[in-house]
């Protein structure tokens, strides 16, 4: 097991016999098994849609003032993804589970 910035590594053999580093998080766990997420949930998909959300309206304005991006554009933007978040709130609120 070798160790740097990025973290640690254990030397492994592909299906060719070539050598390769397997990424490894600190409790000697391969992080694939780690990147092996379970779908999210109905709270959490409208949580990240509220964070978004959110980091448009602070990143937004900058862009808008650097000429990046047009104040139009941006209003739309945001009313899409408000809109977005609007419809699946209400039919995420018609489910039973609500998860």
């Amino acid at each position: 097991m070798t160790g740097d910035r990025y973290g640690a590594f254990r030397p492994r053999r592909d299906a060719k016999g070539g050598l390769y580093l397997e990424p490894i998080d600190p409790e000697g766990k391969p992080m694939a098994e780690l990147m092996r997420l379970p779908p999210p949930t109905r709270r959490q998909v409208l949580a990240e849609l509220e964070r978004e959300l959110a980091m448009r309206a602070t990143v937004f304005p900058s862009l808008v003032y650097q000429k990046k991006l047009r104040q139009f554009d941006a209003d739309h933007r945001n009313a899409c993804l408000r809109r977005a978040l609007a419809d699946l709130a209400e039919y995420y609120g018609g489910q039973a589970d609500g998860r």
